[in-house]
């Protein structure tokens, strides 16, 4: 007698994955590779996410395939390499094997439709752009725009050194280390605001456990 086929949506097929032993988390951790298919499927389906407008809002979903399985994720993309994030080759297509790459983040930045264009000056031009113009790093750019500052004061104000932070023996930006552990910015910033260490505010996952790389 052939074997019942589940739907990767039923409650079943959630518990089997829950339950399905892949070695890319643990009791308070999870590897980037896991933290990367995590947060492609939280921003196209968690709509409080941040950047649900701009991939689940506009469309973006992820692959039955992916979207029910890490493991099928992990088959298809390998490993997370050192430094590298999940990008869509085209920016406008799902997240699917086809369409899907390990790169650089500085090559996704400047592939990716959240990387809005701002006009100064009487040109617009997406932020990674102006960021090179003026020389200001794209994240402070980025944050104080987040911030409510206008395009010209976070275009022209004199930017101090970036604040850099080791955890894990490596060391970003708190900008970057949020781009890594796809911890919503604005929960972070909420953290900090209540007193919350740096490290505890960037590690601690939203429905719990410790986010590590």
């Amino acid at each position: 007698m052939p074997a019942k086929k589940i739907k990767p949506d039923s409650p079943k097929a959630k518990k089997n994955h829950r339950n399905f032993k892949h070695g890319h988390t643990w009791k308070g951790g999870c590897t980037r590779t896991y933290a990367a298919w995590y947060s492609m499927r939280n921003r196209c389906y968690y709509k409080p996410a941040d950047s649900y407008s701009r991939y689940g809002g506009r469309g973006i979903t992820v692959c039955d395939r992916w979207r029910y399985s890490f493991q099928h994720f992990l088959d298809d993309m390998g490993e997370c390499p050192p430094e590298l994030t999940l990008e869509r080759r085209n920016t406008n297509g799902n997240y699917t094997p086809s369409n899907c790459v390990w790169d650089t983040e500085k090559v996704q930045s400047r592939n990716r439709s959240s990387n809005h264009l701002l006009e100064f000056n009487g040109e617009s031009r997406p932020i990674c752009e102006w960021a090179e113009i003026v020389n200001i790093n794209e994240s402070t750019i980025l944050t104080r725009i987040k911030m409510g500052w206008t395009v010209n004061n976070a275009l022209t104000r004199k930017a101090r050194k970036p604040t850099r932070f080791r955890m894990f023996g490596r060391t970003k930006t708190i900008y970057g280390w949020w781009k890594e552990s796809g911890i919503r910015v604005n929960t972070v910033l909420g953290r900090i605001k209540l007193g919350w260490s740096l490290k505890r505010a960037l590690t601690t996952l939203p429905k719990g456990g410790i986010w590590s790389p």
